[in-house]
């Protein structure tokens, strides 16, 4: 008997991705919100990251 204990959290990642809108790979989501598609320069992803941080900076405690 053949088991696919993996297939559910593929399903349900596939799931967030098309909830997500994403068509294209790589796509990297991060912290839920922002999306960086395609091969993309390391800049792009710290300017993401940096945003996020700020975010975070300025979420009231």
């Amino acid at each position: 008997m053949v088991r696919y204990g993996h297939l559910r959290p593929v399903e349900t990642d596939q799931a967030q991705a098309v909830a997500y809108g994403i068509s294209a790979v790589p796509t990297f989501v991060v912290n839920g919100k922002y999306g960086v598609s395609g091969a993309q320069a390391p800049e792009t992803f710290v300017d993401v990251f940096r945003k996020v941080t700020e975010e975070g900076a300025e979420a009231p405690s």
